[in-house]
Order: structure tokens, then sequence, then C-alpha cells
């Protein structure tokens, strides 16, 4: 037989939730900024910080 285990509680404030999913939506962003622009080979030949940057960049004024 299964028992059934209780999920366990979550114990984050709503403005802790909040900011989690915050953090998540930029970073899926950025990830997605980032992969769009190596299909662009003026962008794919820069610097990777110069990237990851503007990436980071775009996600956060997406995000706001």
């Amino acid at each position: 037989m299964t028992e059934s285990h209780p999920k366990p509680e979550d114990k984050r404030t709503q403005q802790e939730k909040e900011h989690d999913i915050q953090q998540y939506l930029i970073e899926k962003m950025a990830i997605y900024l980032a992969k769009m622009s190596m299909h662009d080979m003026n962008l794919a030949c820069k610097h990777p910080s110069l990237l990851a940057v503007g990436s980071i960049y775009v996600a956060l004024k997406i995000c706001e």
C-alpha cells in the first residue's frame, strides 16, 4: 500500500515568494536572450561577457 505523505509547508512570506518568482523570470529571460543572440553572426563574435551583460540588462528591463 502506498502512504500519502503530506506536502512540506511553505513557510516563506508572500514577499519572499514574489521575489523568488521575479528572480526565476529574470534568469529564464536572460538565458533566452543569450541563446537568441547566438543566431546573429554579428552578435556571436562579440565577447561572451558583453553578451551576458546585455542579456541580463534587457531581461531586467523586460521584467520591470
